[in-house]
């Protein structure tokens, strides 16, 4: 489940959680819509305009190790807000080195850290006569992982 928090109650909501210094913190930001965190088993949701501002915050007063899909879309809000990320995890740039190539989409990703055969990843857009046929997303609308273990595509 995912508790909402008010921007400033993050840096409480994490430290009630046991995030110390270096500790991992998942961190999805999108500007005007707000911020995604997750840690320690829990998973938070915060509603803000300025979602790198909060970024900041817990990076000045907590300096966990951020974990991100990818850091030049997650970092730019939290560094363009005045914040200097110390410490982090990049999982696309991660997955680049150890996969090699240059896809590091989250849904390919996603299917290579769970063994998933990556021409089956659903997508989404103009329909392909030639593409796999697709198993149909079925399960938990809400989840964004589909009966076949992969991430959905609308999310």
């Amino acid at each position: 489940m995912t508790a909402a928090l008010r921007p400033d109650e993050v840096r409480a909501g994490l430290e009630r959680a046991g995030v110390r210094r270096g500790d991992p913190v998942g961190l999805v930001l999108r500007d005007g819509v707000g911020l995604g965190l997750a840690a320690g088993g829990r998973r938070w949701s915060v509603a803000s305009a300025r979602p790198g501002d909060v970024g900041v915050d817990v990076e000045r007063a907590l300096r966990p190790r951020w974990v991100w899909w990818w850091a030049a879309e997650a970092a730019s809000s939290v560094v363009t807000a005045g914040g200097r990320v110390a410490t982090c995890w990049d999982v696309a740039a991660a997955h680049r080195l150890l996969a090699g190539g240059s896809s590091a989409a989250p849904a390919q990703v996603w299917a290579a850290l769970h063994r998933l055969d990556p021409d089956s990843v659903p997508r989404t857009g103009q329909l392909d006569l030639l593409a796999p046929v697709a198993t149909g997303s079925g399960g938990d609308p809400e989840s964004p992982v589909d009966e076949a273990g992969h991430l959905r595509a609308e999310w």
